[in-house]
């Protein structure tokens, strides 16, 4: 059941094919195999990156992220809501949204334009988003998360009617180096604490091999800067095949007592199931 306030986008749906996380109740042995659905992979671009959104797609993104520059005290302006538009278009049905990293006073009355020219969900961060966000009906809700913020902060995020949220928690000065075990146990921590699906910011320089790490943490989405790499075409087609690549079973863990230790390869989130809701046409 859709919640007040909570918009049914199709990047919700696309998330909760990818959230079945493995779930054990204390003290019970569960079975030996569960399905492991694919990661999403999302492509971050401007509005004037219509040819990059179409290679983009070709190469194997879910989804398109369109990152919006907020003019001033005149907000989004109605061209770049044309421009993101146009790549909604391009989509073809696949997840769009619009990230808006310093929102107006004004973003919450322009949501339903967003909405209306196809824009599935905005991505907004958690110090910013008003409130009144929350009551918007027409579309999508991600939150985003910077190193800034305290891991401790995100509890009860999973009562609130958002989509997901999304991890940038990786300090500027360390941005582009390589994925660290300490990265992997934050990512971790932020997972069972925000007990909604997540979407992880590859600000460092992922591999292909790193991907089943990630899935195994529960991560059910990457998110790729494409004009940041050398190659962005090579980059969402290494990442797309190593995606395609996961297990489609995976272990799942045999819990005794309160401790249990996962391994690679097996759900380390004991996270409440997201119900799939029937789709509906878009028409």
């Amino acid at each position: 059941m859709t919640e007040p306030g909570q918009a049914r986008s199709k990047l919700a749906r696309e998330l909760a094919k990818a959230s079945r996380a493995l779930t054990a109740r204390v003290g019970f042995s569960i079975g030996a195999e569960a399905k492991c659905p694919a990661m999403l992979l999302l492509v971050l671009l401007s509005p004037d990156e219509q040819d990059l959104a179409r290679t983009a797609l070709e190469a194997g993104a879910s989804g398109l992220l369109v990152e919006l520059v907020s003019e001033g005290e005149a907000g989004i302006s109605a061209e770049a809501i044309d421009k993101v538009g146009g790549i909604v278009k391009i989509a073809e049905g696949r997840p769009c949204g619009v990230l808006v990293r310093s929102p107006d006073n004004g973003l919450v009355e322009r949501l339903d334009q967003l909405a209306a020219a196809g824009v599935d969900f905005v991505a907004l961060p958690i110090q910013k988003a008003s409130v009144a966000l929350l009551r918007q009906s027409s579309i999508g809700k991600v939150l985003c998360i910077d190193s800034s913020v305290r891991a401790e902060s995100l509890r009860g995020i999973g009562a609130l009617p958002v989509d997901a949220v999304l991890l940038e928690t990786v300090p500027s000065e360390k941005a582009g180096g390589p994925l660290t075990i300490h990265q992997l146990l934050l990512y971790r921590q932020m997972v069972e604490l925000a007990q909604k699906p997540v979407i992880v910011a590859a600000q460092l320089k992922l591999q292909p091999e790193d991907a089943p790490f990630l899935r195994s943490l529960g991560i059910e989405a990457v998110l790729v800067r494409a004009e940041a790499a050398t190659s962005p075409v090579e980059t969402i087609k290494g990442l797309r095949q190593a995606i395609d690549r996961l297990p489609q079973t995976v272990a799942k863990l045999r819990i005794r007592g309160e401790e249990a230790v996962p391994s690679i390869g097996s759900s380390m989130v004991a996270r409440t199931p997201v119900e799939e809701e029937e789709e509906e046409d878009d028409d």
